[in-house]
């Protein structure tokens, strides 16, 4: 299971968000499309993990498939 993410991680996460959000309205479109595929396909890589793990947080059976 993927451990819950820290509160003081998170708010630093969203303080660095914050702080560069000039930097990436600057970034070429066709560069931001880039970046989107990319994390698409990371997703993809590990979609399964995050359903298996969705559903033992909740106590399903992993074969339940209605997720």
């Amino acid at each position: 299971m993927i451990p819950a993410t820290p509160r003081g991680t998170l708010t630093a996460s969203l303080e660095t968000l914050a702080q560069r959000s000039k930097t990436w309205t600057a970034v070429p479109v066709a560069e931001k499309v880039d970046h989107l595929r990319t994390v698409m396909a990371r997703f993809l890589e590990v979609s399964d993990d995050l359903v298996a793990d969705a559903l033992a947080a909740k106590g399903l059976d992993p074969s339940y498939g209605a997720e």
